[in-house]
């Protein structure tokens, strides 16, 4: 007798396939979810937020407040892992952004890290909400004033709106693409790169004369070119001063009357170009390089290095004679020369000493206890201007020595160089570059308040600064 519960041969095979079908499912699943699965990111944590990158979170906006311009919007809040904090204010005075002080103390979080505790020491501590926090933006709120406070990750970029003369100054940035670009800046904002990136590129002089500008560098011009190729544009269209099967380079141009002169090496000959013709100083048995020129009268000086032996002497060229500066005892670099007068004033370094000569006659700016050098000399009336390097504490420092009387343009918290120098009436411009921690920065200062020309993301640095004030 059939059973009313009995399962046909029809619903038997429904059943078996639903349950294959059930088991299928179960295993694909269980490899879906295997440990060996990629991986969800994990959301940083607040602590990781505020100290992302170098911690430093720069002021945008206050509410009820007046928009803070450029020179307010350096200041900032920096978050260490430690648990301290500094701040650092600015605010813009007599045409400069000079910071007002910094303070430091100790942070935590509190209230479910909803609540951030800034202690500054000696019973002086601030509570506030934590509106929003993302990797480029910060929001906070204090508790007592209720003021919204915001932060982001971009540095006000201040420049001085009162330039009596214009003020250029050249360098190079990295690009998108890796390579290094010819940099020009005009009173201190930055004017179109004079290459596309796509090959290195460097502009290490500028001069101005008659209202043409020239500016001396290397470039990689061609595809098929590996070398850098002597380079000097006037009014930003280049003209090649060597073919690129060797190195070459213009360090320095220098313009009188119509003739255009610049100092620089080709094939490790220094060499001086008079309107695009070359001279080779050297006979290019050792090699040499060629890092300024000053033209005064009829006269053109050129200044250099050329390896003797084992070592480098430093070396002035004055119309095409040389003078040996050094005896070969140390390593030894000419790199600024500046006549005024009948004095020829020559800045470098000799070992480890950053060194003026004055007529040959070698002045030490260093105690030679450290690296220290100078890169550039200018001088006006009877004030001698050096710029350069000293090292403390294994740390490079910017300089700026006034008759022999050195000044720290930087704290020696990271390298930094002074490259160049320029006196115009009672301002004195200095462009060079000072590390942030991670990348070097194009920077200037004027009358030794610090501004900078990029932003840090990338590598940069400023190597030349020339005023348009005629006096050259």
């Amino acid at each position: 007798m059939k059973k009313v519960n009995s399962i046909n041969k029809v619903q038997k095979a429904k059943l078996l396939k639903t349950i294959c079908s059930l088991i299928i499912l179960v295993i694909f699943s269980s490899c879906g979810s295997d440990d060996d699965g990629p991986q969800q990111p994990t959301e940083p944590t607040v602590m990781e937020k505020l100290i992302a990158g170098d911690g430093k979170w720069y002021l945008e906006s206050e509410q009820n407040s007046t928009a803070y311009n450029e020179c307010g919007k350096q200041s900032y809040i920096q978050f260490f892992e430690n648990g301290s904090f500094k701040v650092e204010t600015f605010s813009e005075k007599n045409n400069d952004c000079e910071s007002l002080g910094i303070a430091t103390g100790f942070y935590n979080l509190t209230n479910n890290n909803t609540q951030l505790h800034l202690d500054y020491g000696n019973g002086k501590s601030l509570l506030v909400n934590i509106i929003s926090l993302t990797k480029d933006k910060f929001v906070i709120k204090d508790t007592d004033s209720g003021v919204i406070v915001t932060y982001d990750k971009t540095k006000g970029n201040f420049v001085p709106n009162s330039f009596t003369n214009n003020v250029y100054i050249t360098g190079l940035a990295q690009s998108p693409k890796a390579k290094y670009v010819a940099m020009l800046w005009e009173n201190g904002a930055s004017l179109p790169p004079l290459t596309d990136g796509t090959k290195h590129a460097i502009a290490y002089s500028v001069f101005v004369s008659g209202g043409d500008m020239y500016i001396g560098g290397s470039s990689q011009y061609k595809d098929n070119v590996l070398n850098d190729v002597a380079t000097l544009w006037k009014n930003g269209v280049p003209q090649y001063y060597s073919d690129g099967s060797k190195p070459a380079g213009v360090m320095s141009v220098f313009v009188s009357g119509k003739d255009v002169y610049a100092a620089g090496y080709d094939n490790s000959v220094a060499t001086l170009w008079k309107n695009g013709v070359a001279t080779s100083l050297t006979n290019g048995t050792n090699g040499s390089g060629a890092y300024d020129v000053f033209v005064s009268g009829t006269d053109v000086y050129a200044v250099g290095s050329q390896k003797n032996g084992s070592k480098y002497v430093a070396k002035v060229w004055k119309n095409n004679t040389e003078q040996v500066l050094t005896d070969g005892s140390e390593n030894a670099i000419a790199n600024s020369v500046f006549v005024l007068g009948n004095d020829v004033y020559v800045a470098g370094l000799n070992g480890k000493v950053a060194t003026l000569w004055k007529n040959g006659v070698a002045e030490p700016l260093s105690d030679g206890t450290s690296d220290a050098g100078v890169n550039s000399v200018f001088v006006t009336g009877t004030d001698v201007y050096a710029v350069g390097y000293d090292t403390v504490n294994a740390v490079k420092v910017a300089m700026l020595w006034k008759n022999g009387v050195g000044q720290f343009l930087t704290n020696g918290a990271n390298d930094a160089t002074a490259e160049s120098v320029y006196v115009s009436g009672n301002d004195v411009y200095v462009a060079g570059k000072e590390n942030n921690g991670t990348k070097n920065i194009a920077v200037f200062w004027k009358n030794g308040t610090l501004h900078p020309l990029t932003d840090g993301a990338t590598q940069a640095g400023a190597t030349s600064v020339f005023v348009d004030d005629g006096q050259l």
